[in-house]
């Protein structure tokens, strides 16, 4: 065969392969998606098709695994027997509208109505991370930790300090720190070695490991701020574990965090 021949015989190879690829993604790209999501998401596969799907197939795909959907269905089953012996609500009687409202709540979401009590806002960055400390070191049972960004540094120790304490008194601590959002901050490769000093149990959210064969979509994270305290006392916002300046000398973050009680 003549290398014109061949040359011939790619050539077909790639325009089928081209098209075959640019049908695809008019047939599948759009479903269940936004058209703002669709559009970009057309544009990058045919005008870079051999880019553009494989950066789809990466980040863009809303396929699920079975293994995940076993696993979130592990949750919800767990969610609902936590809570399959509280009421929708602890009131004796609510207008119809706010108790469809309540029930529409409990439905979706597994969760009850409880009655909790807002302490206020902490928006100074370092006494915010000393009220989560101070509040950890009357922890009495247990301290649960899901942060995003997580950086032990002179910020961040106070709070650390509050951990390694708790654990001296028996307190059971466990922390999740997101891996792709924490990794590039100074400390990050020994972070997990430090935990496990202080006896902190601890594990990383979302890890990308294919040494181990598992992978998850790398742009998409788990951007939760949350501190419970023996459940009955919680922190929640916008403030990840690190100093406020992240990386940069010139910028400041301003963050928040709501201090909460209840069930």
């Amino acid at each position: 065969m003549s290398p014109f021949l061949d040359l011939s015989a790619w050539q077909m190879a790639f325009f089928v392969l081209d098209y075959a690829i640019k049908i695809f993604a008019i047939g599948f790209v759009p479903e269940g998606r936004r058209p703002s999501s669709s559009t970009a998401w057309l544009l990058a596969i045919l005008l870079l098709p051999f880019i553009g799907l494989p950066l789809f197939l990466l980040m863009g795909s809303p396929q699920i695994n079975r293994r995940r959907h076993r696993i979130q269905q592990e949750a919800n089953d767990a969610i609902d027997d936590a809570h399959k012996d509280v009421t929708d609500h602890p009131f004796e009687e609510l207008e119809a509208e706010v108790e469809s409202i309540i029930k529409l709540n409990r439905h979706l979401t597994g969760f009850p109505a409880v009655i909790g009590h807002n302490l206020g806002i902490h928006a100074d960055y370092r006494k915010s991370i000393q009220a989560m400390a101070d509040a950890i070191d009357q922890a009495q049972r247990y301290v649960y930790v899901e942060i995003y960004i997580t950086s032990w540094d002179e910020t961040t120790d106070p709070f650390f300090q509050a951990l390694a304490r708790a654990r001296q008194r028996g307190v059971e601590v466990k922390f999740l720190f997101d891996q792709i959002g924490s990794f590039k901050y100074k400390g990050y490769r020994t972070l997990g070695k430090r935990l496990s000093e202080i006896d902190v149990d601890w594990r990383l959210m979302l890890p990308l490991q294919i040494h181990k064969a598992r992978f998850r979509r790398p742009d998409l994270r788990n951007h939760r701020k949350l501190v419970v305290i023996d459940g009955e006392r919680g922190f929640i916002g916008s403030l990840n574990l690190i100093k406020r300046e992240y990386k940069t000398t010139d910028r400041y973050w301003i963050d928040y965090m709501v201090e909460l009680t209840g069930p």
